[in-house]
C-alpha cells in the first residue's frame, strides 16, 4: 500500500523536472559561492558538475566567470602564476578574452617572472589579436636583454610599422645587426637616428666606422671631414680619423691627423734629431 502511494509522487516530480527543469544542488552551491565572492569554491562546484554531466553553455559560462574573477584578484595581489592558471582554466571553457591576458601582463610587468613564461604570454596576446605597439616592444626588449638578436630583429618590421622604436632601441638593434653581419641594415638604423640628431658626434663616428666596414671609404672620409669642421677642437675625432687613414694606407694623412690630435691635447712633439749632445764622461 505504501509503495503504491509513493509511485504517483515520483512520477509527479519527474514530470515537473521535465516541464520546469531541476537545478543540481552543486550548481546552486556554485552560484551561491559566485555571488558571495568565494570563487575557488565556485570553481570546484562547477568543475564537479561539468565532470559529471558534461559541458553545457551555462555551466561553462559560470565556470569561466569564476576563473576570471579569481584571476583578477590574484593578478592584483601579485600572484602571477596563480593568475596564469585561472587564465588557462577560463580559456579551456570559453573564448579568449584579451582583458584576461592584459591583467596577467600587468602582473608580470610589476612582479616579473620566468623569461620563457613572459615570452609565451606576450606571444599568446599577439596570437589572440592584440597587435599593439607596446606588446611587440615588450617582447623585443626581453629578447634583446637575453642576447637573442635574431628573435629581436624578427620583430623589427611590426615595430617599424607601429612607429614604436625609441632611439635606444635603434642603437641596440643596429649593434645586433652588426653582430649578425648585416652592416648595411645597421647603417639604415643609424642613419634614421642621425636624421633626428644630426650633430651627435658619437653617432656619426659609428656611422663612419660602418661605412668603412661596408667598403664605403669615400663616404667614411666625408663623415670625418664634416666632423672635424663641426668639432675642430675635439682630439678624439682626429685620433679616430688618424686610425682610419692608417687602416687604408694613407700614412701622410694619418700623421697629419695625429699631429692635430696631439696639439689639441697639449702634447708637444720633440724633435729627437735636435736634442743637445751630452758631455763626454772623459
Amino acid at each position: 500500500m505504501l509503495h503504491r502511494m509513493r509511485l504517483p509522487l515520483t512520477v509527479m516530480i519527474i514530470g515537473s523536472c521535465a516541464t520546469l527543469g531541476c537545478v543540481d544542488p552543486a550548481v546552486r552551491r556554485g552560484h551561491a559561492a559566485l555571488g558571495r565572492g568565494a570563487y575557488p569554491t565556485a570553481i570546484k562546484a562547477f568543475t564537479d558538475v561539468r565532470q559529471r554531466t558534461g559541458p553545457t553553455v551555462s555551466i561553462d559560462a559560470a565556470l569561466a566567470s569564476a576563473h576570471r574573477r579569481q584571476l583578477a584578484i590574484d593578478a592584483q595581489a601579485g600572484q602571477c602564476d596563480a593568475a596564469a592558471r585561472h587564465l588557462e582554466g577560463a580559456q579551456a571553457v570559453s573564448p579568449i578574452v584579451l582583458a584576461d591576458h592584459h591583467a596577467l601582463l600587468r602582473c608580470r610587468e610589476a612582479h616579473g617572472g620566468p623569461e620563457a613564461t613572459r615570452i609565451a604570454e606576450l606571444e599568446a596576446l599577439i596570437a589572440a589579436g592584440d597587435t599593439r605597439a607596446h606588446i611587440y616592444h615588450g617582447l623585443m626588449r626581453i629578447h634583446m636583454q637575453a642576447g637573442r638578436d635574431a628573435e629581436a630583429l624578427a620583430l623589427l618590421k611590426p615595430l617599424e610599422e607601429r612607429f614604436a622604436l625609441t632611439a635606444a632601441d635603434r642603437r641596440e638593434l643596429a649593434e645586433a645587426l652588426v653582430r649578425m653581419g648585416a652592416e648595411a641594415r645597421a647603417l639604415q638604423q643609424l642613419q634614421r637616428l642621425k636624421a633626428d640628431d644630426p650633430m651627435n658626434p658619437v653617432l656619426r663616428l659609428r656611422i663612419a666606422a660602418l661605412l668603412e666596414k661596408t667598403g664605403e671609404r669615400v663616404e667614411a672620409e666625408r663623415v670625418f671631414a664634416t666632423l672635424t669642421t663641426d668639432y675642430p677642437k675635439n682630439p678624439v675625432i682626429f685620433l679616430q680619423m688618424a686610425e682610419f687613414y692608417a687602416r687604408i694606407g694613407r700614412d701622410q694623412a694619418a700623421a697629419a691627423a695625429r699631429i692635430k690630435a696631439d696639439e689639441l691635447r697639449g702634447i708637444v712633439p720633440v724633435d729627437r734629431n735636435l736634442r743637445p749632445l751630452l758631455k763626454s764622461r772623459k
